[in-house]
């Protein structure tokens, strides 16, 4: 994979889909939109990992926060991973079954 703005970087986007992500982009930082309703996808229904993952609300940095954050750098990168056999659109029963999760250990390795 080649990076349309930065070669310099082709060799991060390789590691990354190496390491099982979908997608890998790299982008100008100041391209990447924050917008605080994000959020309320993991709240409004509350999801049922809410809480259980520190890539999920309330383990991660506030918008405004990492939004400070985001402003001192140049670049970027988006990676897409997708969470196979679980149905992360079944927010009704309040809980993971921790055999799904057993059994996908290997994909949520971190990167």
């Amino acid at each position: 994979m080649k990076s349309e703005f930065n070669p310099e970087f082709d060799d991060l986007l390789e590691i990354a889909l190496a390491a099982g992500a979908t997608e890998a982009k790299i982008l100008p930082a100041r391209q990447v939109v924050l917008d605080e309703r994000a959020r309320l996808k993991c709240e409004v229904p509350l999801c049922s990992g809410f809480g259980q993952y520190l890539t999920c609300p309330p383990h991660v940095m506030s918008v405004e926060t990492f939004s400070r954050i985001l402003a001192l750098y140049d670049w970027s990168m988006l990676v897409q991973v997708e969470a196979k056999n679980l149905d992360s659109t079944d927010k009704s029963t309040g809980a993971i079954d921790l055999r799904i999760l057993e059994e996908n250990d290997e994909l949520h390795r971190p990167f």
